[in-house]
């Protein structure tokens, strides 16, 4: 089965807050929400996320000392009803939060990411395989674009702080994400796993029975 893209959404709240709340809807089979978070504070903060009132897994995060943090979470079969709460607390006080939210479907179920990766600059590679979604999330003060082979699919802006995030179809073991801006900051990075193809029913059975 083919991971696709569902929808995206962002939220953004201004300092000192520390927590952003807004809305997204998903729809679909073997759904997975990803949420990206950019803040900043110091010493680094440790962000928590929920949808739905469901706590998220915090899948991956980058603490630039100098100017800015970004985090990634994850939950498979997220709720599917409309305008869910996305919320991204513990973000600390000194930048405002800015963060954004995307469905997939098509994803593994059982365990959805098969690698994640890290690094204080504009480019980041991530482990892979052919027919993996790779997403990131760039935390930067200044809005990038991202490489010709990614897709942007959200934007958002608090506290001089955007979380721009893209993603890429994986052709091959590792997949590079990258920005131009200027500004290395934080990049984050997950790849998600294709759900597995439902099997074929054997010729000669009929709903799972042999017949003559």
């Amino acid at each position: 089965m083919a991971i696709a893209f569902d929808n995206a959404t962002t939220g953004t709240v201004t300092l000192p807050t520390t927590t952003v709340t807004y809305t997204h809807t998903a729809a679909g089979d073997n759904r997975c929400a990803v949420v990206g978070a950019s803040y900043f504070d110091s010493p680094a903060p440790n962000p928590t996320c929920s949808y739905d009132s469901v706590s998220m897994t915090q899948e991956v995060r980058v603490n630039d000392a100098g100017v800015s943090q970004a985090a990634l979470f994850s939950l498979v079969a997220p709720g599917t009803g409309t305008n869910v709460d996305v919320t991204v607390a513990d973000c600390g006080v000194q930048g405002g939060v800015s963060s954004g939210c995307c469905t997939f479907t098509g994803v593994a179920q059982a365990d959805p990411t098969r690698a994640t990766a890290a690094a204080s600059d504009l480019t980041v590679a991530v482990t892979s395989a052919a027919d993996d979604w790779c997403m990131d999330n760039y935390s930067h003060a200044l809005d990038g674009t991202p490489d010709a082979s990614q897709t942007e699919r959200f934007s958002a802006l608090q506290g001089g702080r955007y979380a721009d995030s893209s993603t890429e179809i994986a052709t091959g073991a590792s997949t590079t994400m990258s920005w131009t801006d200027g500004v290395a900051n934080g990049t984050v990075a997950v790849s998600l796993i294709p759900a597995a193809a439902a099997p074929p029913i054997p010729a000669g059975t009929l709903m799972g029975q042999a017949f003559m």
